[in-house]
């Protein structure tokens, strides 16, 4: 089973969240150091494209392999740069599945890329609009134990999120990630797709995108959730150098020069929890 406490049991740990996110992924890297390095010897192999970049998919490998997820759903994975790193984390747990939703099949693209990771019927592929596959495909599964969000950008996309999804969680533990919630470079998809610029006026590069906002106002006035935090640069710059020092000095690698792709430097991603049961008492 996955990391959920029990009905009636507390957190032993603090979860990660903005305030201790250096302190808490530097343990963390140096407990998963060589695996992913492995993981890294093995990308390197690969050409994938995507938006993603590599710390967020780094915390992404470090988040699943802390919470040890029996099921994962990732929306929209595209040519599988993310899908790569669910499935090396899963294989290092030695246990969990992974189901895909897209309406496109760039992953089999890919294939040569997660092909010896993929096997033991870890990973599963849904084609389709996921509005209408998510509910067919939860009947079958159970919901899932962790939520990879990265698809159409939009407040609509994020009122399907909160409005739909997130509320089949009620009372159950969930790690969530969703992708572009900060990104300066746009302010929805519509606006990237017909190649307009963000207004910097009315929307600042500090400021979280229009799906962004929505899944944020939205958080704020949910009781129980926890672990919010993220490496986005144009929000928390300093946060985001001092993560890379501490990841630099462990890893040997500079992201910002160097690594897979580090012409992608925004780190956008939102993580956190649903549902979280309350700290144990001296708990700080």
């Amino acid at each position: 089973m996955a990391q959920h406490p029990a009905p009636g049991q507390c957190l032993t740990n603090l979860p990660i969240n903005q305030y201790n996110i250096v302190e808490r992924y530097h343990a963390a890297y140096k407990q998963y150091q060589n695996h992913i390095n492995m993981l890294k010897s093995h990308a390197w192999k690969c050409s994938l494209m995507g938006q993603s970049s590599e710390l967020e998919m780094e915390m992404l490998y470090i988040r699943i392999r802390m919470s040890e997820p029996d099921l994962v759903y990732e929306i929209s994975p595209n040519y599988g740069f993310s899908t790569m790193f669910i499935l090396w984390a899963l294989h290092d747990n030695h246990k969990g599945r992974l189901f895909s939703f897209d309406v496109n099949e760039h992953y089999r693209k890919s294939a040569n890329c997660i092909g010896n990771i993929v096997g033991g019927g870890r990973f599963n592929f849904i084609h389709g609009d996921i509005f209408d596959t998510f509910d067919p495909t939860v009947a079958v599964t159970g919901l899932p134990d962790m939520l990879v969000l990265d698809s159409f950008h939009s407040r609509n996309q994020a009122i399907w999120y909160t409005d739909h999804v997130f509320p089949n969680f009620s009372g159950r533990h969930t790690f969530i990630s969703v992708h572009e919630v900060h990104n300066p470079t746009f302010w929805n998809d519509p606006d990237l797709s017909a190649n307009k610029e963000r207004d910097m006026e009315a929307h600042p590069a500090w400021m979280a995108t229009e799906e962004g906002l929505t899944i944020t106002d939205w958080l704020l006035y949910q009781p129980y959730v926890c672990g919010v935090h993220s490496m986005a640069l144009s929000r928390w710059p300093a946060i985001y150098q001092a993560m890379n020092d501490m990841r630099t000095q462990i890893m040997g690698v500079d992201l910002r020069t160097g690594g897979l792709r580090p012409h992608i430097q925004e780190n956008p991603t939102l993580f956190f929890e649903l549902n979280c049961p309350p700290l144990c008492p001296g708990v700080m």
